[in-house]
């Protein structure tokens, strides 16, 4: 069985449009609980993290999130991926699983929680986060390259149906 730190890679995906302190403070939260496990950061603006890929201001959309995922795992060395985004705070945990088997995807427990902005002051639980898993690699990259084939390059508009 390989270790954590020959099975995993973080891939930190951003958009850089976080307010840059709260992007830091996310940055080190990551940097302070994973250990020594190898870091790509795919980002729209040059960054410090691990190995940077920067692709450019491309806008803020879910097709330029998956656009920089398969960027980024394409650059994936180990077996297994696990994403992390900026911003989110992960714990120790989040960091060690380590999947049983190739085919493997894991997104269980996650707990993210979002500002809900059609209700002033109040918060709920998101369903399902991008930034909320770890999965095979290699299958990965192959359902990616295959939704990505008939799309354009970037898109735009924030987070519509690209």
């Amino acid at each position: 069985m390989l270790k954590v730190k020959d099975s995993l890679t973080i891939l930190y995906y951003t958009s850089n449009h976080e307010e840059p302190g709260f992007e830091q403070k996310i940055v080190q939260n990551l940097l302070e609980n994973c250990g020594d496990l190898p870091i790509i950061s795919i980002s729209q603006k040059p960054m410090g993290l691990g190995k940077n890929i920067c692709v450019g201001n491309v806008g803020l959309s879910y097709l330029n999130e998956w656009r920089q995922m398969y960027i980024g795992a394409k650059e994936v060395k180990t077996p297994y991926i696990v994403f992390a985004e900026s911003d989110h705070l992960y714990p120790k945990e989040y960091f060690n699983f380590v999947p049983p088997g190739p085919g493997i995807y894991h997104y269980d427990n996650a707990w993210t929680v979002f500002k809900d902005v059609t209700r002033a002051g109040s918060y709920r639980r998101k369903l399902y986060s991008d930034g909320a898993q770890v999965c095979d690699r290699d299958s990965l990259v192959e359902r990616l390259e295959r939704f990505l084939a008939d799309k354009p390059q970037w898109g735009e508009g924030d987070y519509d149906e690209n």
